[in-house]
């Protein structure tokens, strides 16, 4: 029985606390949209004048020695990565090579390299 009274009494005083809240949010909303639409009545200013009179100005930051050095660091990196490379003019007919002669040709031999040197990385892990 005791504890009937007491769950009773919890529950009436959360639907007392949810009533009270409820009740705060709709007096401080109507309080707030009072006094947003005194805002909303305060003077429009009119500046069309000034948007005429306007003129843009051109802002341009200096290059720092920093954005230098790291835009030629990106150029020599791509240089550097570009190096041993073939060329797309020369690799339509290695390839074509590679489908007549196979592992004898060029670029077979290379792809011969890769593959022993890539078994040979997974031997040593």
């Amino acid at each position: 029985m005791n504890f009937q009274i007491f769950f009773g009494f919890i529950v009436v005083c959360y639907i007392c606390y949810y009533l009270g809240i409820v009740a705060y949010d709709l007096m401080v909303n109507s309080k707030r949209a009072a006094s947003e639409d005194d805002k909303a009545q305060d003077e429009t200013v009119d500046i069309s004048d000034e948007v005429r009179e306007f003129t843009p100005i051109l802002i341009t930051r200096p290059i720092i020695k920093k954005q230098k050095a790291a835009a030629l660091k990106r150029k020599q990196t791509s240089q550097m990565l570009m190096t041993g490379g073939i060329e797309v003019e020369r690799l339509v007919p290695k390839v074509e090579e590679l489908s007549q002669n196979g592992e004898q040709s060029e670029l077979g031999g290379l792809l011969q390299d890769w593959k022993e040197t890539s078994d040979k990385q997974q031997d040593s892990s």
